[in-house]
């Protein structure tokens, strides 16, 4: 056997024992590529759903939610308003309750 025989046979031997090695390596990088294939895909359609069903709900909800508070804040001022009345009407009362009782007694 010549040197570059002997060399290409060695180079052989070699490179098919790196093959075997690998081969599990290689194995293992295929599953993860389809694996993250199917990460993309559900990605994808996490943001479609995100991006059509979601945003549009939660922005609903967040006018629902300034139109609420804008009804509370009207009626908080009402309410302020007639618990001033009712003061006004506790002492009148109150006034008028003295005034019968003087006339009375």
């Amino acid at each position: 056997m010549t040197d570059e025989e002997m060399l290409s046979a060695m180079s052989e031997l070699l490179e098919r024992k790196i093959d075997e090695r690998l081969q599990p390596v290689n194995e293992k990088l295929d599953g993860l590529e389809k694996k993250t294939g199917n990460l993309e895909k559900d990605m994808h359609h996490v943001v479609f759903l995100l991006e059509n069903d979601m945003f549009p709900y939660l922005n609903n909800i967040g006018r629902y939610c300034m139109l609420t508070s804008e009804r509370f804040m009207e009626r908080s001022e009402k309410i302020s308003s007639i618990l001033t009345d009712i003061a006004l009407l506790k002492q009148a009362v109150a006034k008028h309750s003295e005034i019968l009782q003087s006339i009375q007694g």
